[in-house]
């Protein structure tokens, strides 16, 4: 393998207008210079435990002192520089490491290597008092999909799977200071669980004082993953609204009570793409990752919602979990070998049919372990008809995200995703069906500084 070091530290700068956006990463990898496959790598990882909000290693940031509109202070101050100590053994020892096919237990993989000695290193720098920036904070986070889980009950270990993230419809949330506290949220019902577990995570006193505002969401419970993206944008923002070390995707869990069953939208929130976890161990805080790969910027989801339903969340969530009949060893090695066999190897050549094929087949497998709960492999007779229908139009890869009710679709293009859109709208009542185009999304959350002033008035 022809490999290179790839950075995802907690910054990555952006030109966007005026100002400047910077992409939320904090593990870094060896990717396959040929396919573009990412792999999770040891030492590398351990490297990561010491990215801050920093300019170069070891040096904080202080925004504070930058000049109102001074764009090389702001620029010089928020660029990660150099590469972090054990990167050029990192790329030597790169071979033999942890495979991306391999699914056998691996020591390197079902190790915690974001263990307490590197949580306790990052959260030391966090002590005393906040320094909050003198800037407002934009977040802006992708929504996930959800092809299907691995397997449940039973024994090893549990849920893992594959999904990918994707740009619309978009989390957006904005972090602006106030002249005194308290924090003032414009949704407490979704927000103060998550900033009272941070606030905890940080072993602070108090949340600082600021204003958060959603400015757009998807759908709460429609099966894309928007509760795990609001309470990772929570702490990622309020990390770079005061100035504190970025969190690495074990930590961000740890922080916000997220990747209990699923792991893809806590990876994906951080780096985008297609996401396959190994699911979870008892000890494990977060299911390792197998690898991430990006998408082929082309293709397109369709993504296709009953706007009257909503999946199961919470405690009926955990109530259907419990009565479903555990997942077979045949059938979780059979869904394991879908993912290595035909989704992976058709995302490295950039076969749609083949992928679009692969991602059909191995929804309708994992949604059969759900058969006792939902009917089928969709849940319920209205979108298992949807599902024929969108099938009947010719649409490839038609997949039911997480509980649903969203369905999705492929297309290898935007004019061949209008085409499959517009086709559907003409059968369908457009009260009744939402239907969005969907792009990819490669890089995960963003951050954007929006203003630079002291403090704002309170509202």
């Amino acid at each position: 393998m022809r490999a290179a070091i790839v950075h995802h530290h907690a910054l990555h700068p952006h030109k966007v207008g005026g100002g400047i956006t910077l992409s939320i990463g904090v593990s870094c990898t060896i990717r396959d210079t040929r396919t573009g496959v990412v792999h999770l790598e040891r030492v590398v990882k351990r490297a990561a435990q010491h990215v801050r909000w920093t300019s170069t290693p070891g040096e904080a940031v202080d925004r504070r002192r930058a000049e109102p509109g001074s764009k090389s202070r702001a620029r010089n101050g928020m660029e990660y520089g150099n590469q972090p100590r054990g990167t050029r053994s990192a790329r030597r020892q790169s071979h033999g490491w942890a495979k991306l096919h391999d699914t056998s237990p691996d020591p390197a993989l079902d190790s915690n290597v974001h263990g307490p000695a590197g949580l306790a290193k990052s959260r030391a720098g966090f002590g005393g008092e906040f320094h909050m920036t003198a800037s407002s904070i934009r977040i802006r986070a992708p929504s996930r999909l959800h092809f299907g889980l691995f397997s449940f009950g039973g024994s090893g270990r549990q849920f893992g799977g594959v999904g990918a993230m994707v740009r619309q419809p978009a989390l957006e949330l904005v972090i602006r200071p106030r002249v005194r506290p308290p924090m003032h949220m414009s949704h407490p019902e979704r927000m103060a669980a998550t900033v009272a577990r941070w606030v905890k995570y940080r072993q602070r006193d108090r949340a600082p004082a600021c204003t958060i505002e959603i400015e757009a969401s998807p759908p709460p419970h429609v099966g894309l993953g928007s509760g795990t993206q609001l309470a990772l944008a929570l702490a990622a923002g309020l990390d770079a609204f005061c100035d504190g070390p970025a969190l690495n995707p074990t930590e961000l869990a740890m922080a916000t009570g997220r990747g209990r069953r699923s792991a893809v939208g806590t990876y994906g929130f951080v780096m985008g793409g297609l996401i396959v976890e190994r699911g979870r161990q008892s000890d494990e805080p977060l299911a390792p990752l197998e690898c991430r790969m990006p998408l082929p910027k082309p293709w397109r989801f369709l993504l296709v919602r009953p706007t009257h339903r909503r999946g199961l969340s919470g405690g009926a969530e955990q109530t259907a979990f419990l009565a479903l009949p555990a997942v077979s060893p045949a059938t979780r090695e059979m869904l394991i070998r879908l993912v290595r066999k035909r989704i992976i190897p058709a995302v490295k050549t950039r076969d749609f049919v083949g992928f679009a094929d692969a991602v059909h087949e191995y929804g309708r497998q994992a949604g059969n372990c759900f058969a006792s709960c939902q009917g089928g492999p969709y849940n319920g007779h209205e979108l298992t008809a949807l599902v024929e229908q969108m099938r009947r139009l010719g649409l490839r890869g038609v997949g039911q995200s997480s509980w649903g009710p969203t369905l999705f679709a492929l297309a290898r293009s935007e004019e061949e995703a209008r085409s499959a859109r517009d086709a559907l709208r003409a059968e369908s009542d457009p009260e009744r069906i939402h239907i969005d185009i969907s792009v990819p999304d490669d890089t995960g959350a963003r951050i954007e500084l929006i203003e630079t002033r002291n403090e704002t008035r309170d509202p």
